[in-house]
């Protein structure tokens, strides 16, 4: 079977089929979770962090630029990865608090708040 949701919400989209026999009788199968990312956004999980930090939604066809940055826009930390869609990296030297993750590729810039535990 297959099946394309043509309105997917970003995030955890949840799926199963319904089977109907001709008797009336039916059975579901099992749950299936698809992650759904609209071109150009990020996800940062998890949110809110204590040790680490993964940015998913990265264009694997782009090299990306990923910045962490304070709240105040200071550059903190950037890296460069090429050729993923997920990039994790770690966040124990910060201080707790709120932080901003900027991804920039040829197709735009996309960023997302976290929290630092």
């Amino acid at each position: 079977y297959s099946y394309t949701d043509k309105l997917p919400v970003p995030g955890a989209n949840y799926y199963r089929l319904k089977q109907t026999d001709a008797d009336g009788r039916y059975s579901y199968s099992k749950v299936v979770s698809i992650n759904y990312l609209k071109p150009g956004t990020i996800l940062l999980l998890p949110n809110p962090a204590k040790d680490q930090l993964t940015v998913k939604g990265l264009n694997a066809a782009n090299t990306s630029t990923v910045s962490l940055l304070d709240q105040q826009g200071k550059l903190l930390k950037q890296f460069t990865v090429k050729q993923s869609t997920a990039y994790s990296f770690s966040i124990n030297h910060l201080a707790a608090g709120s932080y901003i993750v900027r991804v920039k590729d040829n197709n735009g810039v996309a960023t997302q708040k976290f929290v630092k535990q």
